[in-house]
């Protein structure tokens, strides 16, 4: 870790820095523990781990956050997400890949809730009317069978 810090940082700071601010990393603060499985250093807190991914959401949008709101070990990063970012356009979004949100509506119900208060009564709303939409194309093709 700290081969990597000086390659990439030590024309901006002293070794002896970069040294001190990965050793602080591990040890008070416990950001950084070793595996005791694996002797790699990896982040302790998964909460801190969350942090993390919901900042590369929030940065890479080569992320299909579609995709992932389907999956449920990723709802804590997403609500994390959606702390900071509107998303409302994401129901269209999910709506468009999979021509419902019923697979999603656990993560964005959480989303909603992990939203600013401001926001929570139009999501909402708007997750009713995508419920909406989704009862409404079911109805149609059960028509169209029979």
């Amino acid at each position: 870790m700290l081969t990597a810090l000086k390659n990439s940082l030590s024309d901006s700071y002293s070794n002896k820095m970069l040294a001190e601010c990965l050793e602080e990393l591990i040890n008070p603060c416990n950001v950084l523990v070793i595996d005791p499985i694996t002797s790699k250093y990896s982040f302790g807190h998964f909460r801190y781990q969350e942090h993390l991914v919901s900042e590369e959401l929030k940065t890479n949008r080569n992320i299909s956050l579609s995709e992932i709101s389907i999956v449920d070990r990723w709802i804590g990063a997403m609500c994390l997400y959606a702390q900071e970012t509107d998303i409302s356009y994401l129901f269209e979004e999910i709506y468009n890949k999979y021509g419902n949100i019923k697979r999603a509506k656990t993560c964005l119900k959480a989303m909603i809730e992990a939203s600013p208060k401001i926001r929570r009564g139009s999501l909402r709303d708007l997750l009713v009317e995508y419920e909406r939409s989704d009862e409404f194309d079911s109805a149609v093709l059960n028509d169209d069978y029979h």
